[in-house]
C-alpha cells in the first residue's frame, strides 16, 4: 500500500523533471514494483555500508494456525503465548486483524497474563493516551504481552531488555509487501534479541518469492543461510518447527 504511494510520487515528479532522492532501509520491494520505465531512469544507487545488527535470536515457522477460511485460530495463538510466558519477560504480537487482537488479549487476561491490545483505532482513544505515550516516547510498555496491528511496525523502538518472543500473524497467503513488514517489525526491539515467530507462507513457489523470503531470514548476521524449499518439504506436517537458525 505505501509502496504504491511512493511510486505514484516518483512518477509525478519525474514527469515534471524534478530530481528525486529516495532513502530506504528496505529497497527490495520498491525495485520489484517499479514499472520498467521508472526503473530504467534510476541514475545512481548508493549502498551505505553500515554495521549489521542482529535483531533476533532465532526464527520459528508456524503452520496450521489458520483454518481453511483463512481465520486465525485464537486458541492456538493463546496457547503458544502462554507456553512462552515467564515472569518478568515480555512478548509482542502483531496480528493484522482488529477483532483477533482483542480476542487474544481478552483470553490472556482471563488466564492472568497481563495483555494490552492496541489497534490503529485504539491509539486514537483518549483513555489509551498514557499507554501510547509510554510506547512512543519511552519505548516501553507495562504488560506481559503487547498485541497490535501493523501500525507498530514502523517508527516505534522498544527499549525493554526483556522482550523474549515476538510474533507476526499476517495470514497464510502473504502479499508482496508483507516481507518488508516483517523486516520492519523484527527491528522494533532495539535492546532485546527475541525469537521471531511467523506463520508459514503458502506462496513460496516462485523464484521471486523465495528470494524475498531468503532476504528476510538472512537479514540478521547470526542466522545461517538455509534451503527454504527443502526445510518446508521435510517438515510440512509439523504444526510448529524451527528453521534451524539458532546458533
Amino acid at each position: 500500500e505505501q509502496t504504491k504511494k511512493i511510486i505514484d510520487i516518483i512518477d509525478k515528479y519525474k514527469r515534471k523533471e524534478v530530481p528525486i532522492f529516495l532513502a530506504t532501509a528496505t529497497p527490495e520491494l520498491l525495485y520489484n514494483c517499479l514499472p520498467d520505465d521508472l526503473y530504467n531512469q534510476i541514475d545512481t544507487v548508493i549502498d551505505v555500508d553500515i554495521k549489521k545488527q542482529s535483531y533476533i535470536n532465532g526464527l520459528v515457522l508456524l503452520t496450521k494456525y489458520y483454518n481453511e477460511n483463512s481465520n486465525l485460530d485464537i486458541d492456538k495463538v493463546v496457547q503458544l503465548i502462554q507456553s512462552n510466558y515467564r515472569e518478568n519477560e515480555k512478548q509482542i504480537v502483531l496480528i493484522n486483524n482488529t477483532r483477533a487482537c482483542r480476542a487474544v488479549a481478552n483470553k490472556l487476561n482471563t488466564n492472568k497474563i497481563k495483555a494490552v491490545s492496541l489497534t490503529s483505532k485504539d491509539i486514537k482513544v483518549k483513555e489509551n493516551t498514557d499507554i501510547i505515550n509510554d510506547i512512543i516516547v519511552n519505548g516501553r510498555f507495562d504488560a506481559d504481552v503487547l498485541i497490535a496491528t501493523s501500525w507498530i511496525d514502523v517508527g516505534v523502538s522498544f527499549k525493554d531488555t526483556n522482550i523474549k518472543h515476538v510474533y507476526c500473524f499476517i495470514g497464510k497467503a502473504w502479499e508482496r509487501g508483507d516481507t518488508t513488514l516483517i523486516k520492519q517489525f523484527m527491528a522494533r526491539t532495539r535492546k532485546s534479541t527475541p525469537i521471531l515467530y511467523i506463520t508459514q507462507p503458502e506462496f513460496i513457489n516462485t523464484r521471486y518469492q523465495r528470494l524475498l523470503f531468503n532476504t528476510l531470514i538472512n537479514d540478521s548476521e547470526n542466522l545461517d543461510e538455509i534451503d527454504i524449499d527443502q526445510e518446508i518439504s521435510n517438515r510440512i506436517e509439523d504444526e510448529q518447527y524451527n528453521i534451524n537458525l539458532y546458533n
